[in-house]
């Protein structure tokens, strides 16, 4: 009853090796594939040899197809690395053939039979790669990876800019401050919103990259604005949960803000709940820490995961975010409008501020208010902006502090 993909793969042009080099040699050489492979999966998946050179991997656990493509990736690049086997240079390469059930009653001969199946569309695709028994899958993964070389070149080439929404008080109607908000302005497909690459990120390990390249844009934004008396409150920055989780997350934070000068109070961090869960005793150590220095936290898309009293009691925050997922339905759900009420009214019972995200009609703005809710973004108010046309907000608004 658990999601699972099964990958079936053998080593190309193995006969080769064993005519040329001898079977012991081929033994050894399979024995080295063995070992790099099994440093590669975790304990929890089933990795073995089916006989010759052919092996199966059963990967547990998967939450979506594109897990199994970057553990194909990892297995074919460490093939791919050069074997040392008694004296013996050898190069060789992988194809995997990958077969994800999706919920279909299938037995497991069956399962295996496509997998191998795939296994020789890999082949068929020039060796060295891998495929899914549904073309779409392949497709859609192998669009992904593209995506993703592309991204790794994307900050170099100048194609990676933020833009600012306004957050503005919702009594009073007065500017707050800002949240910064990645876009990629992709050579070919214009710009992209970070909900199409952002996942693709971090499934592929350059999101804390992506992360700290907003953090220090957002930095050097505040120092020009500090500079110039362009009065801009706070900018919010999105946390991801990798980063917050790195050993060296304190000390880089700190050392980015510092290098601009920049007072601390002028920084607001947002993460979202599910990264407050799964944060360690040190990570909140170390959150905590930061708020001690001035910096502001906020607990984006509160309601969507499974925090409890317990960890909001024990992590300072100045800000619960409730998510356009449920701003978008208060006026015609009453579902929606009693959780939206209740995260106000806890989030007051624990001194912290309210932030409406998506307020997109005044009738949504006016129940808000019924409910206390502090702070309001959305297209009602401002659409997210480069920062040459949001100065004019931010010289015509009285700001205050928030």
């Amino acid at each position: 009853g658990q999601p699972l993909a099964v990958h079936v793969f053998d080593l190309d042009h193995f006969k080769e090796v064993n005519d040329n080099l001898g079977h012991p040699v081929g033994d050894g050489l399979l024995k080295a594939v063995a070992q790099r492979i099994s440093d590669l999966v975790r304990d929890s998946d089933l990795f073995a040899r089916l006989g010759g050179d052919e092996f199966a991997l059963i990967q547990h656990g998967i939450e979506e197809p594109g897990e199994t493509s970057v553990l194909a990736s990892k297995i074919i690049a460490a093939v791919g690395e050069v074997f040392h086997v008694a004296n013996n240079v050898i190069h060789t390469s992988v194809s995997i053939g990958i077969m994800i059930p999706q919920g279909r009653e299938i037995d497991g001969t069956r399962l295996m039979s496509y997998a191998d199946v795939a296994m020789y569309k890999a082949k068929e695709a020039g060796r060295g790669t891998y495929a899914f028994f549904e073309d779409a899958m392949t497709d859609q993964l192998r669009h992904e990876m593209q995506l993703c070389d592309q991204l790794r070149v994307a900050e170099g080439a100048g194609e990676l800019f933020l833009l600012y929404q306004p957050q503005y008080a919702l009594e009073s109607g007065q500017l707050v401050g800002l949240e910064a908000l990645l876009r990629w302005r992709h050579p070919e497909l214009g710009v992209i919103l970070p909900a199409r690459f952002l996942p693709v990120a971090e499934r592929r390990g350059l999101i804390r990259r992506l992360s700290l390249f907003a953090l220090e844009q957002s930095c050097l934004q505040a120092r020009a604005w500090l500079d110039r008396g362009v009065p801009f409150r706070r900018i919010a920055v999105n946390l991801c949960a990798s980063q917050v989780s790195a050993t060296d997350f304190f000390d880089t934070v700190v050392t980015i803000v510092d290098s601009f000068g920049i007072d601390p109070g002028y920084i607001e961090f947002e993460f979202t709940e599910t990264t407050l869960m799964e944060s360690t005793e040190p990570v909140r150590d170390a959150l905590n820490d930061l708020a001690e220095r001035g910096f502001r936290f906020a607990i984006d898309d509160f309601g969507t995961g499974f925090a409890s009293f317990a960890y909001l009691r024990k992590f300072h925050a100045d800000k619960l975010k409730i998510g356009p997922e449920f701003i978008g339905n208060i006026v015609g759900d009453s579902n929606d409008a009693a959780i939206v009420e209740s995260i106000i009214g806890l989030g007051q019972s624990l001194g912290m501020e309210a932030v409406a995200e998506g307020v997109e009609s005044n009738e949504q703005a006016q129940m808000l208010a019924s409910f206390g809710c502090d702070l309001v973004q959305g297209f009602l108010y401002a659409a997210p902006q480069p920062a040459a046309d949001i100065e004019p907000l931010l010289l015509d608004a009285s700001t205050v502090d928030a």
